[in-house]
């Protein structure tokens, strides 16, 4: 999945994210440097709240 995301439009997305309800569940953040899997709310501050 890690591969398509980027070739996805914001269609396609919300058509996979209604297929694949776990997607929600396990949320995927990626900015270039780093991929979070799940939510570990430490890894999530650490990462968004970076300047």
């Amino acid at each position: 999945m890690k591969d398509k995301i980027d070739d996805l439009s914001i269609d396609e997305c919300c058509d996979m994210l209604s297929k694949e309800p776990m997607l929600i569940k396990r949320p995927i953040f990626m900015n270039g440097e780093v991929i979070l899997f799940g939510f570990k709310q430490k890894d999530w501050e650490e990462n968004l709240l970076k300047k």
